[in-house]
């Protein structure tokens, strides 16, 4: 690479996977760590905070749709759109690499999550396109297996092309209009675009097939390469695959991934892997890994002497069957290690190819070594720049900013300031057409502010302790109870924000009064509004921000069922949970404007209830209440021990996968431990009242338009107990009337169209 392109790229890109707590098996253990702050919001921030005091460009997660081992640290699950949002005020410049599945979404839902994270965040996210290589979630989305690779692959093509597509509409190009077996989308998304336009692509895969999807739509690709020789070639292949889909080569940046484990000392740093992988039960694990790998049983061989030649001849290993699920890129990245090492005594390949096994590089030694290595795999071609996965989350991080960005800025191949807070501009890209101006706050003044303490203000004693006091000035978790509570001293009073209004709250969230009970995100979205209207952002996102930075208010989202299986709705609901500490929920609607425009096999591969443009009606929203009750309470977080003394994070007992058959076809549990704040609030939006009769009991609230309040009265009796209602439409005498003679009709919800209505 020459001086000249050294010098427009602004040296090396680096980027930061917060693998929870880090790559060591007992990372967790760390004292830099609360028992569970993978659930705490502060965490979230405190790390992104000192990933941009590194002046890193982003911060990265993987991300799958199936629970992992339970038992283990691994084991989030959170929702990255409602994850990420606590890094979005810790922080000015830093970008966030947010990674979705073309295999288990929808192709209009996940366009639309995907832009409006980008709008509140400022134009700083990416999206890293997966096609999910775990077989373990195809269950929870009714399948029977796992889709193989080829026909994953062709889905993720098509996916991209509409999402893509959908994004351009949004910044006034034409709208969509696709019809295939796979998907059926017309029409336009809404969101408006961000800072740089739309969201930058990453692809993780240097397989043939991901190799055109990275040439054809990506910014970005996260490589895994084990040598120096591969990685340069490599490198050179995918910048070869732009030009072939008629793309500028430097629109693709080559991230070559690292593992990272460090010492003060090359000695104190091998010490570390030899505690990792010396004990005999790491050993066994590697013995089988290995065989498994290779289709041979090496524990029949002396672990004193190297492999047999024939076992890593380059012919018997392309022989080999590619499995059905896995990364083929990390594959041939590992197989391409062993045949480098073939000298290596067995002993001594097993501990180093088992710590690279999921084909990244893995670099042991000082943090000054490294800035040699970065500064040598950078100036020959070897990588546009690096992800690094660590050994301690928060404590290498913290090593990696005192000690390796001097080392780089020394060597000139590394910034000493931000000189873009947008991810295109961290890319060297230019924006996208038609960017916008719309972020989560648009006062820098005010931004400033609230990120000095932003970490301090959302800690919580709860996540060392959860039975500790809440913090003052914490709100009470919202549930059934606690809304009868509060309407015994007075009827309720909820806000319903229109699209101006929820774009004003946006831009200047200090405006929102937090007098109301409670705000509702895109009821809009619960009938067909006047022409014009456009619902903007996507309610889940837009409620956490603004739940973070208003931590006594209420904020309940309205989902369309149409557009988001409930598998996937369900984890978002208990991620807000946490996140908003109890303050939140979900209100589900069949009668999303969007359903025909945005129906794609709801999230999944079979169309299911919607396979017709016509919304399946209240019964399928009741079913839809139910899975995601069952599977928020599939996963108690009685499973999380986090016990330092004894060594034992998680057991995983109780956890309880569900087995449910109806319009959804779902076996498996939810992949977020339940709430410490208790249970998100489920509500739904119906329009006859006679059709809640059979309610099941995962539902609490139900709102119903003021219209509707004579009929609600009329059948109140026949309805079940536990449920309770709001009105949704103007204070007058009728509905007044209904609350003073009813118990069970708590209050109203009045829509607003600017904040200026609620001075």
């Amino acid at each position: 690479m020459g001086s000249t392109e050294l010098m427009a790229r602004d040296g090396i890109f680096l980027a930061y996977n917060l693998r929870t707590y880090g790559n060591l098996p007992e990372a967790w253990l760390s004292p830099r760590l609360h028992r569970f702050s993978l659930f705490d919001p502060a965490y979230w921030a405190e790390f992104a905070q000192l990933a941009e005091k590194g002046l890193f460009d982003a911060v990265f997660t993987g991300d799958g749709s199936q629970i992992t081992d339970p038992t283990t640290a691994v084991a989030d699950g959170l929702d990255r759109f409602t994850a990420w949002t606590a890094a979005i005020e810790a922080t000015e410049h830093l970008g966030f690499i947010l990674t979705a599945s073309t295999t288990y979404n929808d192709p209009f839902r996940l366009a639309e999550r995907l832009l409006s994270l980008d709008v509140l965040t400022g134009g700083r996210l990416a999206w890293n396109l997966v096609t999910s290589h775990s077989g373990e979630a195809a269950a929870n989305f009714g399948l029977p297996a796992h889709p193989e690779r080829d026909t994953r692959y062709a889905r993720a093509g098509e996916f991209v092309d509409i999402v893509t597509a959908l994004w351009a509409s949004a910044a006034g190009g034409p709208p969509v209009d696709h019809d295939s077996k796979q998907f059926v989308v017309h029409g336009r998304l809404s969101v408006p675009p961000s800072r740089q336009g739309r969201p930058p692509i990453i692809r993780a895969s240097t397989s043939e097939a991901g190799r055109d999807l990275a040439g054809e739509y990506a910014n970005g690709v996260f490589a895994a390469d084990l040598t120096r020789s591969g990685a340069i070639a490599n490198r050179a292949a995918m910048r070869s695959d732009a030009r072939r889909f008629g793309r500028p080569e430097e629109d693709l940046s080559y991230l070559s991934g690292l593992r990272l484990v460090l010492g003060s000392t090359q000695a104190e740093a091998e010490a570390k892997v030899g505690d990792i992988y010396g004990s005999p039960g790491r050993t066994a694990d590697q013995v089988a890994w290995l065989g498994k790998l290779i289709d041979f049983d090496v524990s029949t061989l002396d672990p004193h002497r190297p492999l047999p030649p024939e076992l890593l001849a380059e012919t018997r290993l392309a022989e080999l069957p590619a499995p059905a699920t896995g990364s083929l890129g990390f594959r041939a990245s590992v197989l391409g290690f062993l045949r480098e090492n073939a000298d290596l005594p067995l002993d001594q390949l097993l501990v180093r190819s088992r710590f690279v096994g999921a084909g990244h590089a893995t670099f042991v030694g000082t943090p000054e070594q490294l800035a040699e290595r970065l500064e040598d795999r950078y100036r020959a071609g070897a990588a546009d720049g690096f992800v690094f996965a660590p050994d301690l989350t928060l404590d290498t991080l913290e090593v990696l900013v005192d000690e390796l960005v001097p080392a780089l800025q020394r060597k000139g191949i590394y910034k000493r300031e931000y000189t873009s807070d947008t991810f295109a501009g961290h890319l060297r890209l230019p924006p996208f057409p038609a960017a916008g101006e719309l972020r989560f706050d648009t006062d820098a003044a005010r931004r400033a502010r609230v990120r000095a303490s932003v970490v301090a203000d959302r800690a919580d004693p709860r996540s060392e302790t959860p039975s500790a006091a809440a913090p003052v000035g914490a709100a009470a978790p919202l549930t059934a109870d606690s809304l009868r509570e509060r309407a015994e001293q007075r009827p309720l009073s909820f806000v319903a924000l229109s699209e101006p209004a929820l774009r004003e709250a946006v831009a200047d969230p200090d405006r929102l009064p937090t007098t109301p009970d409670g705000y509702l995100l895109g009821l809009d979205r619960a009938a067909v509004p006047a022409p014009g209207h456009e619902v903007a952002l996507d309610p889940t996102t837009a409620a956490a921000v603004l739940g973070l930075r208003i931590p006594g208010t209420t904020f309940l989202p309205v989902v369309g069922i149409e557009r988001e299986h409930p598998w996937n709705l369900a984890r978002t609901v208990s991620s807000l949970e946490h996140w908003l500490r109890g303050r939140t929920g979900v209100v589900l609607s069949t009668h999303d404007r969007f359903g025909a425009a945005g129906r794609a096999g709801a999230g999944a591969w079979d169309p299911g209830p919607f396979a017709d443009p016509v919304p399946a009606g209240v019964a399928t929203t009741s079913e839809a209440a139910e899975i995601v009750r069952a599977l928020g309470d599939s996963y108690p977080n009685s499973a999380l021990v986090v016990d330092r003394e004894r060594r034992v994070y998680a057991t995983g007992e109780g956890i309880a996968p569900i087995d449910h058959a109806g319009a959804y076809r779902i076996a498996g549990p939810g992949a977020v431990a339940s709430s410490f704040h208790g249970r998100p609030l489920i509500a739904q939006v119906v329009q006859d009242p006679a059709d809640l009769v059979d309610a099941p009991e995962a539902l609490d609230l139900a709102f119903v338009e003021s219209a509707q309040v004579p009929a609600l009265v009329d059948v109140l009796g026949r309805l079940p107990a536990h449920l309770v209602f709001l009105v949704a439409g103007p204070d007058d005498p009728v509905t007044r009337r209904a609350v003073a003679d009813h118990a069970r009709i708590l209050g109203s919800v009045r829509t607003v169209r600017s904040l200026a209505e609620l001075d």
